[in-house]
């Protein structure tokens, strides 16, 4: 196989998979979703800071003089546009949802296959809403 052909099955995966994050995202009251838009947010966030401070530009600024700066402020908007928004999701969800997998007692005698089988179980029959633990750690 060559450098291309695993070049062309990276690009349909992450097509795939971007498609599916998509239609992941655009369901309303999904707890994946605000999981999701925080990560995105803050990636793209971090993404575009790297773009302001690394030299490589789409408006060079030695051509251009003052000019070349533009796609700077764009992405530094966007960033920060970003980062807003990926902080204002987390403010309005209260906290990052802490799924509650504690065990006491005899269940904590119970090998790590049953344990992943039972996790498993709770989140398969929960409506695609996770079980979270309301309050700190404990």
């Amino acid at each position: 196989m060559g450098i291309m052909q695993v070049i062309g099955i990276f690009i349909i995966c992450g097509t795939i998979l971007l498609l599916a994050l998509m239609v992941l995202v655009a369901i309303p009251q999904s707890r994946l979703r605000d999981v999701l838009l925080q990560v995105v947010g803050w990636l793209f966030a971090g993404g575009c800071a790297a773009y302001v401070l690394s030299p490589v530009d789409v408006v060079p600024e030695v051509i251009l003089g003052p000019f070349g700066l533009v796609d700077d402020l764009i992405a530094l908007i966007v960033g920060i546009g970003s980062a807003v928004a990926a902080w204002q999701v987390r403010r309005r969800a209260g906290r990052s949802p802490v799924i509650d997998v504690s065990i006491s007692g005899p269940e904590r005698q119970q090998s790590s296959s049953e344990f992943v089988s039972r996790v498993g179980h709770v989140l398969l029959h929960s409506n695609g809403h996770l079980p979270v633990r309301k309050g700190g750690a404990k």
